[in-house]
């Protein structure tokens, strides 16, 4: 009967450490990669638009005072350059885009490629986004 407890209580035991499954890695995912991006933020021309930024990004949008908004479907992100794809409203019925983040951390700058602005586009960071 002694025996056949110690078997019962194993076996629980093996069940609960199987259930823990892997250990935890340092390794994101892609979802966590694509949301800690150095975009996010309030966004201008230069250092004298940033009384009032008129870009605001997010991790998942961007809006501008234009009257462009941009919700992103997919960010893939390649060292200092983000690819997204986004739905954008331009004063127009929402349409598909592919736009190019590339920023330069030192000094903090950004330009944004396609999407539906004219030509590339040179930013310069002026504060983080505003909790709302």
């Amino acid at each position: 009967m002694r025996f056949r407890t110690t078997i019962l209580a194993m076996s629980a035991i093996a069940g609960v450490l199987a259930g823990c499954g892997a250990p935890p890695t340092d390794e994101a995912t892609p979802d966590q990669t694509a949301a800690a991006t150095s975009f996010v933020g309030l966004w201008g021309a230069d250092e004298a638009q940033c009384a009032d930024p008129a870009w605001r990004f997010a991790a998942d949008e961007v809006s501008t005072r234009g009257e462009v908004h941009c919700a992103f479907t997919q960010v893939t992100r390649a060292g200092d350059q983000y690819a997204v794809r986004a739905m954008c409203t331009a004063e127009t019925p929402p349409a598909p885009y592919d736009i190019t983040l590339q920023v330069n951390e030192s000094p903090h700058v950004m330009v944004v490629s396609g999407g539906p602005w004219a030509g590339p586009i040179r930013l310069v960071y002026c504060a983080p986004q505003p909790a709302e």
